[in-house]
Parts: C-alpha cells; structure tokens; sequence
C-alpha cells in the first residue's frame, strides 16, 4: 500500500494547480509525485514547489535530455 497522491496531465495544468497540491497533501503529510515531468526545466520547476518525486520518459528517449538531467543534481538537492 502507498500512501501519497501522483499527479498527471498536461503540461499546462501541472504548471496552473501543480503548487496547489503540494500544499494540500504536504498538509497532510503525505508525499506527492508528478509524472511524466520531461526535461530539465520541468525538474527544476517541480522541485521548486516542492514535489517529492517525479518520473520522464523524455530522458531516456532524447540523449540531449538524459545528460541534462544526470548533471542536474547539484541543483535539485532533493535531500535538503
């Protein structure tokens, strides 16, 4: 069992109510993890608001994307 919410859909709405539901579930104490981020610029913008988790299938397809995201954890700190 996993307790936490994952979020999905567009672009455009994880970027409109994406903050909303970071505030609303880390209320609660609970984890929340948003799929399908993408590139780096998505990463970054996640982390920012606070998503614990995220997954892309963009790195693994674009080799462009991959070596961004490998040399993006200095800037995450997801541990901080």
């Amino acid at each position: 069992m996993f307790n936490g919410l994952f979020i999905g859909g567009t672009k455009q709405w994880k970027y409109r109510y994406g903050h909303k539901w970071v505030e609303l579930v880390h209320k609660y104490g609970l984890p929340i993890h948003c799929g399908g981020i993408g590139t780096r610029k998505n990463l970054l913008w996640a982390k920012s608001i606070g998503m614990d988790s995220v997954d892309s299938g963009v790195a693994m397809i674009h080799p462009v994307h991959l070596k961004d995201v490998l040399n993006i954890e200095s800037e995450l700190l997801w541990s901080a």
